[in-house]
C-alpha cells in the first residue's frame, strides 16, 4: 500500500472518529433533555408548582441540556484531531505498528528532519504493508454510540407513546406551563372534593357541628383527608375526617371563641391530595343562656296582709305560694330573643300539666309570662334568640302551689277539766294556726243538763272583739301563729245564773280567712273540756284538801332538810383535823350538797302550788279569806327560805369541800 494510501485511510479514520463522536453526544443530548424536560414536567405535575419555581427548575433543565450539548456536541465538533494523533489512537490499537503509523505520517508532513531516504521510506513501506494486512476501522469503537443512539430512540419513542397514551388536555397544559408559567393553566386535579350537606355559617359557642364532604376524584380506601380550623387569625388546628362505610369523610368540630369578645370567626378547610375546599367564615356567638328567673307572686285577695306582692329567685329555690295566686315568671337572657313566641315552659315529667300562660316582651332579651295557680309542676326554660338559637334548658326550676290549709286549735289553758265556782272568772288561753290567716275564732259552750248553748265572740274578722287579747306568736315552718286570752266571767254566761251541779262542756271554734270562688272552709274545733260548777262551800273543801296535801309535802322536806342537817355536822366533826378531804370525803360533801339543792327546788315547786291555789281562789272568788290569807303568807315564807338559806347552803358545802384549813371548813360547815 502506498503511503498515499495509507493517509487516505487514517484521513477516513479520523472523519469517523469525529462523527462518532458527536452523533454520541447528539444521542446523549437528545435523552437528556427528554429526560430532564419529563423530569421537570413531573415535577410540576406531582408538585403544582407556582409560576416562578416552575421557570426556575425549566431554567435549571436548559442549563443542564446546554451544558450536554457543549460538552458532548459542540467540543468534539470543534475538536482538531490531527493525523498524528489518529496514528497514536491506532498503535495504541495495534502495538504492532510500533510507532511506524505516527512516522509514517511525520515523514509524509516532511516534520522531521532525520533519517535518511532509504531508512524513511522502508518505513513508510513496511506501515503501509501492515495497514494492508489489518482493518483499521476496528480501532473505532461503536458501541458507545449506538448506546446514545439507542438512548435517544428510546427516549423519543417513549414521548410518542406518552404523547398518545395521556389524555391531551394533559400534553397542551404541559407545553402551556413550559412555554407560559404567567399565564399558563392549572393541572387538573387528581383529587376533587364535594361537600355533602350544608355548614352553618353561624354557631353558639360550644356547639359541635359537623363537616362532611366526599372525593368524586381520587377516592380510595387509603385516601387522607384533613380538616384544617383557625380562629380568629389564631394557630392553625387540624384533625383527620373519618371515612365511613360509603366513602364520606365526617369531622366533627367545637366552635369555639375568645371569651374576651363578643363574637368570633372560625376559619375552615379542608385538604385532601392537591385538592383545598375553603368553607364560608363561621361566626361564632354567645350561646343563649338564662340570666334570671323570677316569680312574683301575688296571693289572693283572701290573705290580707300576706297578699302583697313578693318576689322569689327560682334559682336559688321553688316558689312557694297559694292555689289562686297571680304568678308572673320573668326570664332574662343574655340575648336578644328571636319575638314574642321566643320562650316556653317544659315541664319535667310528660304527665305534668303546664297551666294556661301569657306571655309579653319587656325588652329585648326579656319576657313575663302570667298565669294563676292551679297545679305545682316543675319545667325549663327554653328560648329561641335572634340569631335561631336555643338554650340548653338544663336548669330546673319549681312552682309549689299549695291548697289552702284547713286551720288548728287548741285550748293551752285550762289543760284538763276544772271544778268552778258559779262566780269564777276562768283564764281562758287558746292557740289557733293557719297558713294565711284566721278569720273568726268563738268559745262555744253547753250546759249539759238542759242542753243550753252559749256561742261567745272572741274574734271577728280577723281582729280581737272587745276584752280579748290577740298575738301572732311565733309559728312553726310557713304557718301563722297566734293566741288569744280572754277573761271568761262564768257569772255572765246566763242572766238567770249558774248552779252547783250544772256541768259546761266548751271548745274553742275557729275559721280561716280563705275565700276562693265563693268557697270557704267550715269551722274548726277544739277539743272539748268540762268545767263542773260547785258551791262555794264546796271549793273551800277542795282547797283546804290541796292544803293538807301542800302541808304533807312541807313535813317531807322539812326531814329531808333535818336529816341533812346532821350529816353535815357528821362531815364537819369527821374532817375538822385533817388537812384536806379525802376522795371519799368528797363524795360525801358532794351528796350533801346535791340534796341541800333538792330541798332548795322542792321547796319552789310547793311555794309554786300554794301560788296557784291562792289564784285558784281569787279566780272563784273565794270567801275563805283566812285559807287564801295562810297560801300567800306561807308561799312568801317558802319562797324566802328557798332563794336565801337553803340556796347558800348548798353554796357553803360546795366552797367548804374545796376549802384547805380545818377550821375555817368546820366553822363553813357548822354555819
Amino acid at each position: 500500500m502506498p503511503p498515499t494510501v495509507l493517509m487516505d485511510a487514517l484521513q477516513s479514520v479520523r472523519r469517523r472518529v469525529k462523527f462518532l463522536g458527536v452523533a454520541y453526544g447528539v444521542g446523549l443530548a437528545v435523552a437528556a433533555a427528554v429526560a430532564l424536560l419529563l423530569f421537570t414536567i413531573f415535577a410540576d405535575y406531582l408538585l403544582n408548582l407556582p409560576a416562578w419555581p416552575r421557570v426556575v427548575l425549566f431554567l435549571g433543565s436548559l442549563a443542564c441540556i446546554a451544558y450536554i450539548i457543549g460538552r458532548w456536541v459542540w467540543m468534539p465538533a470543534a475538536a482538531k484531531l490531527s493525523l498524528s494523533d489518529v496514528a497514536g489512537k491506532l498503535e495504541a490499537a495495534f502495538p504492532q505498528f510500533d510507532d511506524r503509523l505516527r512516522s509514517t505520517v511525520d515523514f509524509v508532513n516532511g516534520n522531521v528532519e532525520y533519517g535518511s531516504d532509504v531508512m524513511q521510506r522502508r518505513v513508510m513501506s513496511e506501515a503501509a504493508e501492515m495497514a494492508s494486512r489489518l482493518d483499521l476501522g476496528r480501532a473505532v469503537v461503536v458501541k458507545p454510540v449506538w448506546y446514545s443512539a439507542s438512548a435517544a430512540s428510546a427516549a423519543v419513542l417513549f414521548v410518542l407513546i406518552l404523547a398518545l397514551a395521556v389524555n391531551p388536555l394533559y400534553t397542551k397544559i404541559a407545553l402551556a406551563r413550559l412555554l407560559n408559567p404567567f399565564g399558563a393553566p392549572s393541572w387538573p386535579k387528581r383529587v376533587q372534593i364535594a361537600m355533602v350537606g350544608d355548614v352553618p355559617t353561624r354557631v353558639p359557642v360550644g356547639q359541635r357541628f359537623d363537616v362532611r364532604m366526599r372525593l368524586t376524584k381520587g377516592d380510595r380506601a387509603s385516601a387522607r383527608a384533613l380538616v384544617n380550623y383557625q380562629l380568629d387569625g389564631g394557630p392553625v388546628q387540624q384533625e383527620y375526617m373519618t371515612r365511613g362505610p360509603d366513602g364520606t369523610y365526617v369531622a366533627s368540630l367545637d366552635a369555639k371563641s375568645d371569651p374576651a369578645k363578643a363574637a368570633g370567626v372560625m376559619k375552615v378547610w379542608m385538604t385532601s391530595g392537591d385538592d383545598q375546599r375553603d368553607l364560608a367564615p363561621i361566626t361564632v356567638l354567645p350561646r343563649l343562656a338564662l340570666t334570671r328567673v323570677e316569680a312574683s307572686i301575688t296571693p289572693p285577695a283572701y290573705v290580707g296582709d300576706a297578699a302583697k306582692p313578693v318576689t322569689i329567685n327560682l334559682a336559688e329555690g321553688p316558689a312557694i305560694t297559694a292555689a289562686g295566686s297571680q304568678i308572673a315568671l320573668k326570664v332574662a337572657f343574655n340575648k336578644t330573643l328571636a319575638g314574642d313566641t321566643a320562650v316556653k315552659l317544659q315541664p319535667l315529667t310528660e304527665k305534668a300539666k303546664l297551666p294556661e300562660m301569657t306571655w309579653a316582651r319587656v325588652g329585648d332579651s326579656a319576657m313575663v309570662g302570667k298565669w294563676l295557680a292551679g297545679e305545682s309542676f316543675r319545667f325549663h326554660v327554653l328560648a329561641t334568640d335572634a340569631d335561631g338559637f336555643q338554650n340548653s334548658g338544663l336548669e330546673e326550676y319549681e312552682v309549689i302551689v299549695r291548697p289552702d290549709q284547713q286551720p288548728t286549735v287548741q285550748i293551752e289553758n285550762p289543760r284538763r277539766n276544772e271544778d268552778r265556782t258559779p262566780v269564777a272568772v276562768v283564764p281562758l288561753q287558746g292557740v289557733a294556726e293557719d297558713d294565711y290567716g284566721i278569720n273568726t275564732m268563738k268559745l262555744v259552750v253547753d250546759r249539759l243538763g238542759d242542753k243550753k248553748h252559749w256561742e261567745v265572740e272572741l274574734v271577728r274578722n280577723a281582729s280581737p272583739v272587745q276584752g280579748v287579747e290577740w298575738n301572732r306568736v311565733e309559728g312553726a315552718g310557713d304557718r301563722l301563729r297566734f293566741r288569744s286570752t280572754y277573761q271568761w266571767d262564768l257569772s255572765k254566761l246566763d242572766s238567770e245564773g249558774l248552779k252547783p251541779g250544772d256541768v259546761l262542756e266548751y271548745f274553742l271554734q275557729v275559721q280561716d280567712n280563705y275565700s276562693l270562688n265563693n268557697q270557704t272552709h267550715a269551722p274548726v274545733p277544739s277539743g272539748k273540756l268540762r268545767i263542773n260548777i260547785v258551791s262555794q262551800e264546796q271549793f273551800t273543801d277542795l282547797v283546804t284538801g290541796d292544803m293538807r296535801q301542800v302541808a304533807d309535802a312541807i313535813k317531807q322536806v322539812f326531814t329531808k332538810q333535818s336529816r341533812t342537817k346532821e350529816e353535815t355536822g357528821d362531815l364537819a366533826k369527821d374532817t375538822e383535823k385533817k388537812p384536806q378531804l379525802d376522795a371519799a370525803d368528797k363524795t360525801v360533801a358532794e351528796r350533801i350538797g346535791s340534796q341541800q339543792g333538792t330541798s332548795a327546788a322542792q321547796t319552789k315547786q310547793i311555794a309554786s302550788k300554794l301560788d296557784a291555789i291562792k289564784q285558784r281562789m281569787e279566780e272563784n272568788k273565794s270567801q275563805a279569806n283566812e285559807l287564801k290569807q295562810l297560801a300567800g303568807d306561807v308561799k312568801d315564807l317558802l319562797n324566802n327560805a328557798a332563794e336565801n338559806p337553803m340556796k347558800d347552803a348548798a353554796q357553803q358545802i360546795a366552797s367548804a369541800a374545796q376549802q384547805n384549813d380545818p377550821a375555817k371548813r368546820s366553822e363553813t360547815f357548822k354555819g
